[in-house]
């Protein structure tokens, strides 16, 4: 099996590293923390892994070094473990910049080391069951997706670093477009110095449309969105327990009526059709299961892994378009960048 050697046992890290113990494809070898408590916890249970304060590169047994930490350390600590020839494994946002980013996947690709990111719902069977459905709504028009909760604030990034990868890689994923366009509203509406809303309209490289909402501010958790196209329509709620997709066989048609005897459009016709409602089964598939799959094929595979580091930049592109103007605004402010 594969030996990892997990850096930061917060929230998102106790899962890394109980999806790591239990895949059958990994061994969990060293779990590394500057907090003495969260140290304590890790030895409490997996008393059979060691344990370090994480100042020091990882043990040198770990092929691969699960990086889960905040993202202002993401770049000096991957860097160090790619030139160490591990393979690397981040939690999302990749990096803080583009270029960061691009840096690191120039260096893994160079070493033939993996740098694999987190994306954790793109390997949601809910996500991927959009993926097998979208052919059925033909022609993409646009995207509606809002992400909201009550917190978790953060100290160090604002909502837009803590959320939008999620729909970015979603739309990635599905789509494989690039953002090339954002105009962006964001504001602290709570007071603290990290924007705690964010509004954005994105265009892609194609053309597809998408209006998306993030905020650390709701009485309860929103995870809902929408494709529309020319021939259906998906609707995915991740809140629900059952039911999660639907397609509608529903469209809207727009015909223009000549006149007989010359080019002139006369009027326009507007006609509704609404056909039936498909709920598919989900798998209940844990998607950081099946994100430990692909993370095995990604270490095995070139092609898969220059798969996952072009989705990643993609991802970081996306980023980078939404967030590059936010130092030259005033707060609350409205962004407009192309790329």
């Amino acid at each position: 099996m594969t030996s990892v050697s997990l850096i930061g046992y917060g929230y998102w890290g106790r899962n890394i590293a109980r999806v790591v113990s239990q895949s059958g494809r990994f061994r969990l070898l060293e779990i590394c923390d500057i907090d003495p408590e969260a140290r304590n916890q890790a030895a409490a249970i997996y008393p059979g892994v060691r344990l370090s304060d994480g100042f020091q590169l990882p043990d040198k047994e770990a092929e691969v070094v699960a990086i889960m930490t905040p993202v202002a350390s993401h770049y000096d600590l991957a860097k160090r473990c790619l030139q160490d020839d591990r393979h690397v494994w981040l939690t999302k946002p990749m990096t803080m910049t583009l270029a960061e980013a691009a840096d690191l996947v120039e260096l893994a690709e160079k070493k033939n080391r993996t740098v694999f990111v987190d994306h954790t719902f793109i390997f949601n069977p809910a996500v991927r069951k959009m993926k097998e459905l979208l052919p059925r709504i033909g022609e993409p028009y646009f995207l509606l997706s809002h992400r909201m909760n009550l917190g978790r604030y953060q100290e160090d990034v604002n909502v837009i670093y803590d959320l939008a990868p999620h729909d970015l890689s979603i739309m990635t994923y599905l789509f494989g477009q690039n953002v090339v366009s954002a105009e962006t509203f964001t504001c602290a509406a709570a007071g603290l110095p990290q924007e705690d809303l964010a509004h954005a309209n994105l265009v892609t490289d194609k053309g597809i449309k998408a209006l998306v909402t993030w905020s650390w501010l709701s009485p309860f958790k929103v995870r809902q969105m929408f494709l529309i196209g020319s021939k259906g329509m998906l609707f995915y709620d991740d809140a629900e327990v059952t039911g999660k997709v639907k397609f509608f066989d529903r469209e809207v048609t727009v015909e223009e009526m000549q006149d007989a005897h010359s080019a002139k459009a006369l009027a326009t016709r507007i006609s509704y059709r609404s056909g039936d409602l498909y709920s598919p089964t989900i798998p209940t598939t844990e998607a950081l299961a099946l994100e430990t799959e692909e993370l095995d094929r990604a270490l095995k595979d070139p092609e898969t892994r220059h798969y996952y580091h072009h989705l990643s930049l993609q991802v970081m592109q996306g980023m980078d378009v939404i967030l590059q103007p936010l130092n030259q605004a005033a707060r609350p402010s409205k962004i407009s960048a192309t790329r």
